[in-house]
């Protein structure tokens, strides 16, 4: 197999999360990885989204965090000097209450925080019962600590900035790297395709149909998703199929992509016999047959097809087409989860 970001040199591994082909360069110059192995461009750029999407809401909530608590303290401060001032008691008491609420507004959410005083002293007992004691403790903590944790957490918003700058700059890195490889794949798969390779043509219109290193042009897309189809290609078949099936880029006709993915599942693509599983379940584009959506997905799951597996599995817990069978359901489910399907790993929850 050919590498799928450098489609003329040949592959030596996958991306750990979409088993993308990848040659040893992409190996080498991968942005991020997991125990599993690299991720490709495509995969890490969705990680480079993640990793930002949630440093930006840290960054927010610590900076809420750190203004109210600072405001409070402020206040605590004033009330406390005029109070010593003014020998009025009641401005000491105010002070004290300001005080005490910074100092509360900075340990929420340092429950589970391992190196905080809070976690030390109140452990995980604060879904448990208070009795009088630990009561007494919490509210004294929390008076000490309104300034400790106020330079922490200023700390952690000086972090944050940071992470977040350096989050921006590497997902622009690999923006960058994947729009230089898409320009690649454009110029490789339109030389191909002029031979008449059905597999190039496929690529070919993948790059047209998302505007990948060229114009976004849906119908040039499916103009050559037709041309691979019409040569009995069955990717060309499947993602052919998916243009007709979702009305994106042709009219749509759900018919017309069954026709298809029924071409394609024949041919032992496991894409398309999971795709045609779902439309004997839901009845589009064919008559609605449970029977017969468990014999499609039956073929893709023995290939260890993920999302086969889970369907297949949900039938079985159900009885949908299929005698229930627990044992076998919990088997498939598990097979599915094992792969990182996460509808798989949500349904398992049901059987603990």
């Amino acid at each position: 197999m050919d590498c799928k970001f450098h489609p003329e040199v040949e592959s030596v591994t996958k991306c750990a999360i979409c088993g993308a082909e990848m040659c040893s360069q992409c190996d080498t110059n991968a942005f991020y990885r997991d125990e599993k192995g690299p991720l490709c461009l495509e995969c890490s750029l969705l990680r480079a989204n993640e990793i930002g999407e949630s440093d930006e809401t840290f960054l927010k909530r610590m900076k809420r965090k750190v203004i109210s608590a600072s405001i409070f303290v402020v206040l605590a401060v004033i009330f406390l000097i005029a109070a010593s001032n003014a020998h009025n008691g009641g401005m000491a008491f105010c002070g004290i209450i300001s005080w005490f609420i910074a100092g509360f507004i900075q340990t929420r959410g340092h429950e589970k925080d391992q190196y905080s005083v809070k976690s030390i002293i109140w452990g995980d007992s604060d879904s448990q019962e208070d009795g009088f004691l630990k009561t007494v403790i919490k509210l004294v903590f929390y008076l000490i600590a309104a300034p400790v944790m106020l330079i922490k957490n200023f700390k952690k918003l000086s972090e944050a900035k940071k992470d977040l700058a350096f989050d921006v700059k590497r997902f622009e890195e690999i923006e960058h790297a994947l729009s230089k490889s898409y320009e690649e794949q454009f110029e490789y798969w339109k030389k191909e395709a002029e031979t008449g390779s059905p597999v190039a043509q496929v690529f070919l219109g993948d790059c047209y149909f998302n505007g990948k290193g060229v114009a976004q042009d849906k119908a040039k897309g499916v103009e050559l998703y037709t041309k691979s189809a019409d040569q009995g290609n069955e990717f060309g078949e499947y993602v052919l199929a998916e243009c007709y099936s979702s009305g994106d880029g042709v009219e749509k006709n759900l018919e017309k992509a069954a026709e298809l993915w029924t071409k394609s599942a024949n041919k032992n693509a496991l894409a398309s016999q999971f795709a045609l599983g779902l439309c004997y379940y839901n009845g589009e584009g064919v008559t609605k047959d449970y029977a017969k959506a468990v014999e499609w997905w039956t073929k893709a799951a023995a290939q260890n097809h993920s999302f086969s597996q889970y369907r297949l599995g949900v039938c079985y817990e159900e009885g949908t087409g299929v005698e229930h069978d627990h044992a076998k359901a919990v088997e498939l489910i598990t097979m599915a989860a094992e792969q990182g399907h996460k509808d798989a790993l949500e349904y398992l929850k049901k059987f603990e």
